[in-house]
């Protein structure tokens, strides 16, 4: 059954206004990531991180690992997009399919379900600190693969 005109136009129009801003908060994320990690008095030393956010995605290259965060959406149960991060380790030779490590979802307002270990708070992908615990907690899981 077709909706009817007016109803489609605002039902679409919502969700490409939803899609920026989520992929907004997604670049922000990118952008805390890469400014912590490159900054010369950030603690761990030789993490590399490589924005592609036309293309929705940055990877994050850490000892012999890349890490790619991948933005994508889908429709949550209000019916309203919510964003998701995919994050993969991509494996550099011999060349084999990447594989998925872990993601996670967020609202319009950069809130995840990921939980600060100790804490009932929840992360948030548009604070720098929480952008760059979840880099880092992916990385680690990275190590082990």
């Amino acid at each position: 059954m077709m909706i009817p005109w007016i109803a489609l136009s605002q039902k679409l129009a919502g969700h490409s206004s939803q899609y920026v801003q989520l992929k907004d908060k997604f670049a922000e994320f990118a952008v805390h990531v890469a400014t912590q990690m490159h900054h010369p008095a950030f603690h761990i030393k030789g993490i590399t991180v490589s924005l592609h956010l036309a293309d929705c995605y940055f990877t994050v290259a850490f000892v012999g690992r890349i890490v790619r965060f991948e933005y994508r959406t889908e429709v949550g149960e209000s019916a309203a997009f919510k964003g998701l991060v995919d994050c993969y380790l991509l494996a550099r030779f011999p060349a084999k399919d990447p594989i998925k490590l872990t993601g996670f979802t967020f609202n319009g307002g950069g809130q995840t379900e990921l939980i600060e270990p100790g804490t009932q708070d929840s992360l948030n992908i548009a604070w720098d600190s929480s952008a760059a615990h979840i880099a880092l907690d992916v990385i680690n899981q990275a190590l082990s693969k």
